[in-house]
């Protein structure tokens, strides 16, 4: 399972060792310098460029809720650096090379990485689905751990299958 960042990483694992990964989750990403944008304004893209745009904005609306209040974030020269490489990855091409059956999970008010973007994963990836939780932001697994936890539990349990 990979969340945000995560998820990329965790899309180029599934690529680069198929016969290892049987099961897949992504939450809160996307296919890399090839998302989509939540609309095609000129802020929108913008902040598609530079996920720093949104960014502190919806972290402090999530970081209120109870569920992360212990969570450290990180300084800014330290997230620059975590996302320096992601900046020219792109999974698009690659994705339908996926053999795992694939849960891509996503938020519906996520301003960071637009729920459309579980969409496009899902519609790339031959054994994926996708599920948007209604009123969630980017960090909805800690913001929403029962309705995250219900969705991939349904997923992991035995004999069910995506195709």
């Amino acid at each position: 399972m990979g969340l945000s960042l995560g998820g990329a990483l965790a899309q180029q694992i599934a690529i680069q060792y198929r016969g290892r990964v049987d099961r897949l989750i992504l939450a809160g990403t996307c296919s890399g310098t090839t998302m989509l944008p939540a609309d095609w304004t000129e802020a929108s893209l913008w902040r598609t460029l530079n996920p720093f745009a949104a960014l502190m904005d919806d972290l402090i609306s999530d970081l209120a809720n109870a569920h992360v209040r212990g969570v450290a974030m990180a300084n800014t020269p330290a997230m620059l650096a975590q996302f320096a490489p992601f900046m020219g990855w792109s999974s698009l091409c690659f994705l339908p090379m996926i053999e795992a059956q694939t849960l891509v999970l996503a938020g519906s008010r996520d301003r960071i990485i637009p729920p459309k973007n579980a969409v496009q994963l899902s519609a790339f990836i031959r054994r994926a689905d996708h599920r948007i939780l209604p009123d969630a932001g980017h960090l909805f697994p800690f913001t929403e751990p029962e309705r995250t936890a219900s969705h991939i539990e349904r997923f992991l349990q035995p004999g069910r299958t995506v195709d």
